[in-house]
């Protein structure tokens, strides 16, 4: 079973949000699913794993913590546990906003550590481990985020601005097509197609 996560925060207020590129690109991979048959209708809350869950297809669970940014490995943990009592380790792989890739740019990387970021802090400190995957999402400025853009706690809680909104959906869709990719061919393979643009 391969576990997908999309990081972001619960609630409307915050669904627009450059925090909340995680929760917004394992939406629209959900959604492609749907659209092709592959998954039925999806993303229902489940208490016991505090996050919002859906299957896509037999191999394939996707995942949407309702316990906010910072605390993201608390589901994280618990879906992990469910797996490995169902006798499944699976792949983990964390889909979320990074200030250090600017707008428009992905990267795919594994067994790193969390480089400043909170929710990717929180699962690796819930898990006790970094070996999983990450698909990262650029919301910095040209060369990454600088303190010249703003502080970085009320930034990422900001919508993105109307002239990055183009950037963003190619992002989302490359992103959704990079995940396709490493489900067909491995991980390896969308590195090799994605880290390199």
């Amino acid at each position: 079973m391969i576990l997908i996560v999309g990081l972001g925060n619960p609630g409307q207020k915050y669904a627009k949000t450059r925090h909340n590129l995680g929760f917004l690109a394992v939406d629209h991979f959900v959604r492609k699913q749907l659209e092709a048959g592959k998954s039925e209708k999806c993303w229902k809350l489940d208490p016991k794993f505090k996050a919002e869950v859906c299957q896509v297809g037999p191999e394939v669970l996707v995942a949407k913590p309702q316990t906010f940014m910072n605390n993201s490995g608390l589901a994280v943990s618990l879906l992990q546990k469910f797996l490995s009592d169902l006798g499944d380790l699976g792949n983990l792989w964390i889909v979320h906003d990074d200030l250090d890739l600017p707008i428009g740019r992905l990267q795919i990387v594994k067994n790193r550590g969390a480089a400043g970021h909170r929710g990717v802090d929180s699962v690796i400190r819930a898990l006790g481990r970094t070996d999983f995957v990450r698909f990262r999402l650029g919301i910095g400025g040209e060369e990454g985020f600088s303190p010249s853009i703003g502080n970085a706690d009320e930034y990422v809680l900001q919508e993105f601005l109307p002239q990055q909104h183009s950037e963003v959906k190619k992002m989302i869709k490359k992103a959704v097509l990079a995940i396709e990719v490493a489900l067909a061919k491995g991980i390896e393979a969308a590195m090799n197609r994605f880290n390199s643009k």
